[in-house]
């Protein structure tokens, strides 16, 4: 009886040891596939207490180094107004254009400005753009622009197109186009080549005739 009982002893303790066995060969196992912790990388600028938090409802935002102005602002040109005086003679008085700060083109709006004061050329006609070649300001009129006018405003917006682009130091002739071709003429004024631009100071000019 004490031998039988031995060997059942004998048997549970290398069951045990074999539980005991695997269980370390499975805990070692799970060492080895779990990754090590990542390191903390400690913040290169700490939060400070009371700090404002872009996007968070309540809490305003401020720009820094964001300088007020802007350096078109303040800019002006001078637009040609006809006007005809008390003995019919028809004149060219000017006015002060002060450009959008957004970036308004100074040529541009100083011809168009120009044909608006005009009362002469239909509604819609207006310059498209202004392209510099040399010194010539090439103005490029939409389709509304090329009419028949009579013999005094043609000489009126002729005259108008040169002053307004004659207060540009850089502008020394105009060359009107329209759809991309120049313009053959104004009523009887070859405009196929440029034309020189009127430079004055004075407030009021009398229409010259075109040369």
């Amino acid at each position: 009886m004490a031998t039988n009982k031995t060997v059942k002893n004998t048997r549970i303790g290398f069951t045990l040891i074999g539980v005991g066995a695997l269980g370390l060969v499975a805990l070692a196992t799970y060492i080895r596939s779990t990754p090590p912790p990542l390191p903390v990388k400690p913040l290169d600028t700490p939060l400070q207490r009371n700090e404002p938090l872009q996007g968070v409802p309540g809490q305003k935002e401020t720009t820094i180094g964001k300088t007020g102005g802007d350096p078109q602002d303040g800019r002006q040109i001078m637009v040609p107004v006809p006007e005809v005086d008390d003995k019919g003679q028809l004149k060219m008085k000017s006015r002060k254009h002060k450009l959008d700060p957004s970036g308004e083109d100074a040529r541009l709006s100083a011809v168009n400005e120009f044909l608006s004061s005009s009362n002469i050329v239909p509604k819609g006609a207006k310059a498209m753009s202004i392209s510099m070649r040399d010194r010539t300001a090439v103005i490029e009129f939409n389709e509304a622009f090329n009419k028949t006018y009579g013999t005094i405003d043609e000489q009126t917006i002729l005259t108008g197109l040169r002053m307004a682009l004659g207060q540009f130091d850089d502008v020394d002739k105009i060359l009107l186009m329209v759809s991309g071709k120049p313009l053959d003429s104004l009523g009887s004024v070859d405009t196929t080549e440029p034309l020189d631009v009127i430079r004055t100071t004075s407030k009021e000019q009398p229409v010259d005739p075109m040369p």
